[in-house]
């Protein structure tokens, strides 16, 4: 069956548009880089504990970009159960059903869609889940609400986001790193998302609501290529915001690149996931 990227026409910053590039591949490194930081690993393994994944249960993972999370929902639910995930972006979801497919998942699939606008039958699966999603596309009440609906009363429901303020960097000119942070921020589409997490799944009215905080952190440029990537596209939207031109980007890099090589480097950047129970009367 042919496939056809998602129309995210409204609502959504930069991450809405991917379906317009010609090559999509340095992405998906880079979210699969992002997704084996070990913060992001013992994160996302406390989260689908708390979301009490195991055997037998359906699950749907929204906004799944390149099926990240597809070995640990495997391991945790034992290969049976019936794994699904939906994104926007095409390349994303050819790249998740080749990577299903190589797992030998086969009760993995992946389909294109809007979480705005599930293509999933009320109240069918145990556990919903989204990883890194609604920073980038909202509004977040009516996507929580969506996955609320399709999940069966008793099943659990789940976020992850990070706060894109809560970026530590270091620098020599301090001003500016806090400029270069803040024009980052504000190139998403809700940069606070992590800190609205608990309001939004309480007034969902979902039983058993659990908070908690995650970072994801290095002390060198050298541990993963996410790192310099988050420098060079942090960077590169502090041009856009006119903190700096091109040649004082260049230089910023340089002295990040610097800093990393004297030992005086330290990125890191917190979240927040939140976990609920559908209770028996939102059916």
């Amino acid at each position: 069956m042919a496939l056809e990227p998602a129309q995210l026409e409204n609502e959504t910053d930069s991450w809405g548009e991917l379906n317009a590039r010609p090559d999509a591949n340095p992405l998906i490194r880079l979210l699969e880089a992002m997704g084996a930081l070990p913060g992001n690993v013992l994160a996302r393994r406390a989260f689908f504990g708390e979301l009490e994944i195991g055997p037998d249960q359906n699950l749907l993972d929204v906004g799944c970009g390149p099926a990240t999370a597809l070995p640990d929902l495997l391991e945790l639910n034992q290969n049976r159960g019936y794994i699904s995930g939906i994104d926007p972006t095409l390349a994303f979801i050819e790249y998740a059903r080749q990577k299903a497919a190589r797992l030998g998942a086969t009760q993995a699939h992946y389909a294109v869609g809007d979480a705005r606008k599930l293509e999933i039958a009320s109240g069918s699966v145990d556990v919903a889940f989204c990883d890194k999603v609604l920073l980038h596309v909202g509004p977040a009440e009516a996507i929580l609400s969506e996955m609320l609906r399709v999940v069966r009363p008793g099943g659990r429901l789940g976020a992850m986001e990070y706060d894109c303020d809560s970026w530590i960097l270091n620098g020599r000119d301090v001003g500016l790193t806090r400029r270069v942070i803040e024009a980052n921020r504000d190139e998403q589409y809700d940069g606070f998302m992590g800190r609205k997490l608990p309001g939004l799944f309480h007034r969902l009215g979902l039983g058993e609501v659990k908070v908690g905080h995650f970072a994801a952190y290095t002390d060198s440029l050298k541990t993963s290529p996410y790192w310099w990537e988050c420098l060079n596209i942090m960077s590169q939207r502090a041009v856009k915001q006119g903190v700096f031109d091109e040649i004082a980007r260049t230089a910023w890099l340089a002295e990040q690149a610097e800093l990393s090589e004297q030992g005086d480097f330290w990125l890191c950047i917190g979240g927040t996931w939140a976990v609920g129970r559908k209770l028996q009367e939102q059916e």
